[in-house]
């Protein structure tokens, strides 16, 4: 098999080749980095900003998934007003965007700076935006590219500049360090002051506007007041021209300014949103012990998703609360002049309103710090679940962490009703505090004098509708400040937490690599080694020995001082094998070559169909325990191999490697070649630490370290080892002696080995041209080595079918009478809302020959009553959206819960938690508020057309014109604007991935100092995303402008018809109608702008209603007509595999072939095998974690096809490869249900992990002293448990079940022999009765069993007794035997 480079090309502008990017750029340069994308679509590229040759870097393909999973192609489309334009051919399209690459080659950059005025502020740009995005489906080729200032790397040189200056001089000032909680906020405003001053401006211009208008309107009032005199019938009408005119141009103008400070207020969010998602990815890779124990990772993944969010949102809330002062100020002052001092008891009311309001946030802001508490625990819990769900299958948690999340889902989202029904109590009653205010001005102003002019009565009410406009938006706006106030700290309490220092030793011997002198390590109250004193030298092989929990890894990690590299649990990446094991390096093929020989690997790229450019899957979870160690360890051989072969000498002295049991998860042969051919040879020259519990090692390692247990440290060379009791007694229980024959025959062995695979598998390299560009071949083609699933993208309109499941999510059946409901309610609110300024024209009018008091009862009476109304229209909308959004989260999590295997494994763990983190905040926190907003001014816009043909009847004609013309903006804006939200949703998702995987591998991508490739795609993703949210803002407010221009002509239409006295209309009249026909430009604007709010949060609802309904789901999860009673089944524990066959997923090369064997009941059977033989596939088949696409299994004769998941997966029992522990306590982690004794549990731990008398004195130790305690704290991941103790505490979760059959997938790689041993005989004595399936890579622990199962490539090799398959020469199993140095001696069982 040849293996070429896929590696991307750096362009001639840049740097001459990949591979002489690191020997040859000596200083920094900008290049262009390409990639090859699907074969049926056009390629793309991106620009990196700032590109560092010297970093001795490439770039990885994951920073461009964008575009290998929405390659721009042509899709036409059909639309309303399609027949307008021109529609560009196939031709045409390629002709003006032929083959595009990254950077996309045309003036596509929002030039801010350089744009002429009209572009600039009537955003006339957009047309070629939206004429493209009408004519076919939106692409990501179409974006405009950010210009510098507006890019990540900018942004982020300020913010940090200023944050670091920020905490110094509060260190300096205050003298501790301890940080004000408002330092962050502090900052940001620093980095982006000028661009608030600018938006807060525009804001306050805009207000300043708008609250001047009402002069003109009440010149234009008296103007018709003097035109119905009589004495002035023949009056010309050029001052009611003038006045119309100014009235056009002052609302054009609010509209331009509003804009400019809506867009650069939003950007601002964007732009913080940005900076602080690089800054959190940076801390999270600095962080130390602590600051991880203090921040886990689901707490920095809420802040990150969630709060990071509310920030955006909260920014562009800020200048509202600026910009109100003025306005009521303004307000005020022109009330007083209209109608007088009395107006002061009406402001009187309303500024008491406001105190009212101001009570009503302060409660908000405690229960969003409930919620964000409940948030956290529900994320945290999800993030566990979505990550470990193999295991949560293996044990049927899922109604246990259904209920769990559930509940933190109920409290949650408690929190938010109280939260949004004071908000929504808040919002009816700022929205009836202009009304109240008005009636007791007019209430005290007609007593006192009764004969107002209609003019100043409706210029006084024009002003209380601007304030009761701004009310609308203030309580939200109040609320998303308090939102962003909250996330500001939670996000500093991170960015402030401690980070790690370098881990530096002081050495006084020059030979020395590592000196300890009486060195300590304890946590918290647990001491786990002391007075530790040792030295290690230059390129020493040293091995790590000691039980369980004596410290090893613990020790290890206080070895992994700076420049050291690190391979423990492995951390492989959502990419190929070949990025994976170069990470971050070029390729060298002949070193390439040589770390997958001695990784014993190349046997492993045969059988991909894509060879090394077959992609992992998130965490490598499409491989086996044995290849993630063997390419985690390839990754660390290759880098230290090549800072050895490239870089300086003073680089290679310090060559150390720490190798954290890395031969637990590989079987007998892979194991040996690994120990000859890499450890003792590849880097032979770096200085070695293994942990290991494989005792056979210390005949080759230089010398040993042994820990007992109880706290010492002993090390020496074998020999000197040999004279400790303690290490002859560790040795004893886990030495087979060995001959010498036997070591002879290994080593022949092992060089016949070599030199075959070698033979077959070498990596070409027939040419020093493949250094310099190595292209990829056909067979080789990227694309066919993926497994990542795309993100499904809708296009065109949200289908009705969303709306209706979102509504029914909440109304089950009866969606139809809520909307019924809904529509009544809305009417009945418009009416009431403008009837009592109808009735204030009546009043003014005299109408009805009535007493005053008359007409104000009946004023009060319509105030009050659409008080009522709006407050049931207010929290009737909000409990639908919050019931729809908690019924959506219920149903999407459990779909996830029992998805099968298969969707786990192509979907990134980032794309499903943008569901439960960003889209589920925009349900729970901003849809309430942009619905019942919008709905409310779809009806007031509706009773206003209704008001003035009922006045002007005439208006009618205009109406269909002003109609079309409004669907055609709508129509333009929401074609583009739609796919652009929908394209900005799905790159999200890409910088979620990069986030997850980053606090994944945040420990290996310190130890490899590949920070900057992490941070440099996250800025490059970032950038993508900001490209789409920085054009949807501008395409709102195009909307928006364009939407205000119709408002001015439908304005100037009405105005004329009131002073064209065409029709016999009052002055009263005239006043009611301008005072709402001149508003109707901000309430259409906003009913624009909240539609189309609506639709975007609706695209978050089309993603939970994709989970919700139409995830894939494993087969029946109960099947009460045919589940065995599981009492009754399994009684025996037979087995029978008939004809199995079994692929992962369509498309993919069969994992196991074929397979037919019997297993009699009670039969200990175990199955081995090279690493990658399908020996897990087996278990996988059984769970029916993947279902057969052949055969069947059966078990005590019932084919467990035909049976539900629940019964057949609770009758099983499994310790799996890779233990996991779930945060909470140890009692939790053994009976999430809670339907056992904490006797029985105690008893269970007593067999599992220690004596029955250590366990009776645990009981009584508080928790605090044994870390075993059923009460015990488990943290995030089982982080403060060992691999082995995680392994003995899997043992105690399957005694709990006390199953018939019982699984054990490597379950003692990580103990050591002892442990091992000890575990064996608790496994005879506790499930004698029991059959049990065992694959294990220690064949020691193995030779007494009933059979031995041996596969390869996933078919049978053999199958019968480990002494008749001992016996048999050239069997596969007597070749493993002789690599683990077994012997005759070693079967006690030669009978069977």
């Amino acid at each position: 098999m040849a293996i070429s480079n896929t590696n991307h090309t750096v362009s001639s502008n840049s740097c001459s080749s990949l591979s002489d990017t690191s020997r040859n750029c000596n200083n920094t340069k900008k290049g262009n980095i390409s990639i090859a994308t699907s074969k049926h679509s056009t390629s793309s590229c991106v620009d990196l900003k700032d590109f560092i040759c010297e970093s001795d870097r490439t770039f990885d393909n994951d920073a461009f998934e964008l575009y290998k999973e929405f390659p721009s192609e042509f899709i036409p489309q059909r639309r309303l007003f399609s027949f307008l334009f021109k529609k560009p051919t196939l031709k045409e399209f390629d002709d003006n965007h032929s083959q595009p690459t990254m950077p996309i080659d045309n003036n596509n950059i929002f030039k801010t700076k350089t744009w002429n005025i009209v572009d600039k502020y009537f955003f006339i740009w957009c047309f070629k935006v939206l004429t493209n995005g009408y004519n076919r489906i939106f692409q990501p080729i179409d974006l405009y590219k950010l210009p510098s200032s507006f890019q990540i790397d900018t942004m982020y040189s300020r913010f940090e500049s200023n944050w670091e200056a920020a905490k110094e001089k509060y260190k300096n000032i205050h003298n501790n360090n301890e940080y004000s909680k408002w330092l962050l906020a502090k900052t940001v405003i620093k980095t982006f002051k000028w661009e608030a001053i600018y938006a807060i401006s525009c804001y306050t211009l805009s207000n300043i506007a708008s609250s001047v208008m009402p002069i003109i309107t009440k010149k234009l009032i008296s103007f018709v007041e003097k035109g119905n005199n009589i004495a002035n019938t023949n009056m010309p009408i050029n001052m009611g021209v003038l006045y119309i005119f100014i009235t056009a141009i002052l609302m054009t103008l609010t509209s331009i300014i509003f804009s400019q400070g809506y867009f650069t207020a939003f950007s601002i969010g964007i732009n913080i949103k940005s900076v602080l998602t690089r800054a959190l990815l940076d801390k999270s890779l600095k962080l130390s012990s602590l600051g991880k124990y203090e921040n886990p990772t689901s707490k920095i993944v809420t802040v990150a998703t969630t709060d990071l969010s509310r920030i955006e949102y909260g920014c562009s809330s800020v200048p509202y609360i600026f910009s109100f002062l003025v306005s009521l100020i303004i307000a005020i002052v022109l009330l007083i002049k209209y109608i007088g001092p009395v107006t002061l008891v009406g402001c009187a009311y309303f500024i008491l309103s406001l105190c009212i309001s101001g009570w009503g946030f302060k409660k908000v802001f405690v229960l969003r710090q409930e919620a964000n508490k409940s948030t956290d625990a529900r994320i945290s819990y999800i993030r566990e679940i979505v990550t470990n769900l193999k295991i949560i299958k293996y044990f049927t948690y899922e109604k246990a962490y259904e209920k769990i999340i559930n509940e933190k889902r109920h409290d949650e989202i408690e929190t938010v009703k109280k939260l949004q029904y004071i908000q929504s109590s808040v919002s009816a009653h700022g929205l009836l505090s202009p009304i109240m205010a008005s009636l007791f001005t007019f209430l005290i102003a007609f007593k006192i004098n009764p004969n107002r002019s209609a003019s100043s009565v409706f210029a006084s009410l024009s002003l209380f509708n601007i304030l009761s406009a701004q009310m609308l938006y203030i309580p939200n706006a109040i609320g998303n400040i308090i939102n962003m106030s909250l996330s500001l700290q939670r996000a500093q309490k991170i960015l402030i937490a401690d980070e790690k220092k370098p881990n530096t030793l002081d050495i006084k011997n020059p030979e020395n690599i590592i000196e300890f002198d009486s060195l300590k390590i304890s946590y918290g109250n647990f001491t786990v080694l002391n007075n530790v004193n040792l030295f290690i030298k230059k390129k020493e092989f040293i091995t790590i020995l000691g039980p369980t929990g004596s410290g090893k890894t613990s020790l290890l990690f206080k070895m992994n001082i700076e420049g050291s590299l690190i391979c423990g649990k492995p951390w492989l990446q959502a990419t190929n094998i070949r990025n994976n094991i170069t990470f971050d390096l070029p390729l060298d093929l002949d070193l390439y070559n040589n770390v997958l020989f001695s990784c014993a690997l190349l046997p492993d790229l045969q059988s991909f169909n894509n060879g090394d450019l077959t992609e992992l899957g998130e965490s490598g979870i499409t491989l086996s325990g044995g290849q993630k160690a063997r390419m985690s360890l390839a990754r660390a051989c290759y880098r230290s191999c090549y800072d050895l072969k490239y870089k300086k000498k003073s680089a290679i002295d310090t060559g150390l490697i720490l190798l954290d049991d890395v031969m637990s998860a590989l079987d007998a042969k892979s194991g040996q070649h690994i120990l000859n051919n890499c450890i003792l040879d590849l880097i032979k020259n770096n200085t070695r630490i293994l942990v290991t519990h494989q005792v056979d090692l210390v005949y080759k390692s230089d010398r040993i370290i042994f820990l007992d247990g109880k706290g010492d440290c002993k090390i020496g060379t074998l020999a000197d080892m040999l004279k400790d009791d303690a290490f002859n007694e560790y040795l004893g229980s886990c030495t087979n002696k060995s001959k010498d024959k036997e070591e002879k025959e290994e080593v022949k062995e092992e060089l016949d080995y070599s030199y075959k695979t070698k033979k077959q598998y070498i990596i070409s390299n027939e040419s020093q041209d493949d250094y310099k560009k190595i292209d990829v071949s056909e067979k080789d083609d990227l694309e066919e080595g993926r497994i990542i699933n795309q993100e499904g993208r809708a296009v065109n309109s949200v289908g009705s079918q969303v709306y209706i499941n979102f509504i029914k999510a909440a109304t089950s059946n009866y969606w139809i009478l809520f909307i019924i409901f809904a529509i009544v309610i809305g009417c009945i609110t418009a009416f009431f809302s403008l009837f009592s300024s109808v009735w204030l024209s009546f009043w003014t009018a005299s109408k009805f020959n009535e007493k005053r008091s008359f007409y104000m009862g009946f004023y009060a009476l319509w105030a009050m009553l659409f008080f009522v109304f709006i407050l049931i229209e207010l929290v009737t909308i909000a409990t639908v959206c919050i019931v729809s959004a908690k019924n959506l989260h219920k149903h999407s999590l459990h779909n996830v819960l029992y998805a099968p295997m298969s969707f786990m494994d192509v979907t990134p763990v980032g794309r499903i938690l943008n569901r439960f983190t960003n889209d589920i905040d925009a349900l729970d926190n901003q849809m309430p508020y942009v619905s019942v907003l919008g709905f409310y001014l779809l009806f007031q816009i509706g009773a206003v057309i209704v008001m003035c043909v009922i006045y002007i009847p005439w208006f009618l004609i205009a109406i269909p014109f002003i109609l079309t013309a409004l669907i055609f903006v709508y129509s333009m804006y929401q074609s583009t604007g739609r796919e652009v939200k929908r394209l900005e949703a799905v790159q999200r998702s890409l910088v979620y991935n990069n986030f997850n995987e980053v606090l994944n591998g945040s420990h290996i991508i310190s130890t490899y100092k590949a920070e900057n490739l992490f941070l440099t795609k996250n800025d490059v993703l970032t950038d993508k995303n900001n490209e789409s949210s920085i054009l949807y803002l501008c395409l709102q407010r195009w909307s928006s402008i364009w939407v205000v221009n119709l408002c001015v002509v439908f304005a100037i239409i009405m105005s004329f018809l009131c002073i064209g006295k065409i029709f016999n209309i009052s002055s009263s009249s005239v006043g009611l109608l301008l005072t709402y026909v001149l508003q109707l430009s901000l309430t259409l604007k906003e009913l624009l702008f909240e539609t189309t709010q609506i639709e975007n949060y609706m695209n978050s609802v089309e993603r939970l209603v994709e989970y919700a309904n139409d995830l894939p789901q494993e087969k029946a999860y109960e099947i009460p007509k045919t589940d065995p009673n599981s009492s009754d089944w399994p009684l025996n524990g037979k087995i029978k595999f008939e004809n199995c066959s079994m692929a992962y997923r369509p498309g993919l090369q069969m994992a196991l072939k074929n397979l037919s064997i019997d297993i009699k009941p009670g039969e200990k059977i175990s199955i081995v095998g090279r690493s990658g033989a399908g020996k897990s596939t087996l278990t996988s088949c059984i769970y029916r974690l993947t279902e057969l696409n052949n055969g069947k299994i059966e078990i005590d004769g019932i084919d467990i096809s035909k049976i539900g998941l629940f019964i057949l997966r609770k009758n099983l029992a499994i310790i799996p490869q890779e233990p996991v522990l779930f945060k909470g306590s140890i009692r939790s982690n053994l009976d999430p249900f809670k339907q056992y004794t904490d006797e029985y549990l105690w008893d269970v731990l007593g067999k599992s992990l220690f004596e029955y008398e250590e366990m009776l004195k645990v009981c009584k130790e508080t928790v605090l002293i044994n870390k075993f305690h059923l009460n015990h704290t488990v943290e995030e991941d089982g982080s403060n448990y060992s691999n082995g103790e995680k392994q003995m505490l899997a043992l105690a979760r399957a005694l709990v079940r006390n199953t018939k059959i019982l699984i054990l997938d490597e379950a003692t790689s990580s103990v050591d022999h002892e442990t091992d041993s000890k575990i064996q005989k608790q496994i005879v004595k506790n499930f004698s009765h029991c059959t049990i399936i065992t694959i294990a890579h220690r064949l020691k622990t193995i030779l007494n069993y009933d059979k031995v199962l041996v596969l390869d490539k996933g078919e049978l090799k053999d199958f019968d007794s480990p002494w008749k398959l001992f016996k048999t020469e050239g069997s596969i199993f007597n070749e493993l035997c002789a690599k683990s140095h077994i012997t005759f001696e070693d079967f006690k069982r030669r009978n069977i």
